[in-house]
């Protein structure tokens, strides 16, 4: 785990409720917890194994079994928010058609696009859970390492190539000398090769653009989730109250 999200939840667990839907009230309030402390991956990680416990208990019936409304996730809904956590996500870069350093637009496709103008380009995403540093941010560095290789031009295209010779990152190494690898920005910017470190402006970009998309599609799952808990619960409850008080007893 990253210096992103170095503080920990209590993970000890004294018991497991006998109602499943007991069970993913535990879970949605530890996803709670994280959110108000501000630990995003932590969040979003324990946010999609809810999601996956809740989809499989449906199908299970240990969900919505006996609720008196059938209420169930929205495909689309989960589909795009799985995507942009698991990667699957392209960004549209639109420059304008004679000023092509000018980017009139960008948007997010959850398929490979097609039938693309000659002044658009598509970029590919990396995974959401990707973009959770592999060490730390620091201001000084040049770069940042994530957990997913992306293209060379979208990653560092921005630095400019003797920068990065400098940095000692991308250089060739030979026994009596350490050669850059980019001659020139052109070759930064036409490179086919792959890279994890990034720059810090290509991280904090893709970070909040994905991040925003992220929050759009969890919110409109967890509320989802919290009608088909509230369902499950009231059934229970109107089946407590209507249970014969000498059933109730305890000796």
């Amino acid at each position: 785990m990253s210096s992103y999200d170095k503080a920990q939840l209590p993970k000890s667990v004294k018991w497991h409720p006998l109602e499943f839907a007991d069970y993913m009230l535990q879970m949605m309030g530890s996803v709670n917890a994280h959110v108000m402390y501000d630990h995003f991956f932590l969040f979003a990680t324990e946010a999609m194994a809810h999601l996956e416990f809740a989809i499989e208990a449906l199908e299970q019936g240990a969900l919505g079994r006996k609720s008196k409304k059938k209420i169930v996730y929205d495909k689309v809904h989960v589909e795009k928010l799985k995507k942009i956590w698991n990667g699957g996500c392209y960004i549209i870069v639109t420059r304008h058609p004679e000023k092509h350093y000018v980017v009139l637009k960008r948007e997010i496709s959850f398929n490979y696009p097609e039938n693309m103008a000659k002044n658009q380009k598509v970029v590919k995403v990396p995974a959401l859970k990707k973009m959770n540093p592999s060490g730390q941010v620091k201001s000084t560095l040049l770069t940042i390492r994530i957990r997913e290789a992306v293209g060379v031009p979208e990653a560092i295209g921005n630095i400019d190539y003797q920068t990065l010779g400098l940095s000692g990152k991308f250089v060739k190494k030979f026994a009596d000398k350490t050669v850059p690898i980019f001659k020139s920005q052109n070759e930064v910017n036409t490179f086919r090769g792959k890279t994890s470190s990034v720059s810090r402006t290509y991280f904090h970009t893709m970070i909040d653009w994905l991040v925003q998309y992220f929050y759009k599609y969890y919110v409109k799952v967890f509320i989802r989730s919290h009608l088909i808990v509230e369902a499950d619960k009231l059934y229970y409850l109107d089946e407590e109250h209507q249970r014969p008080a000498s059933m109730m007893q305890v000796d």
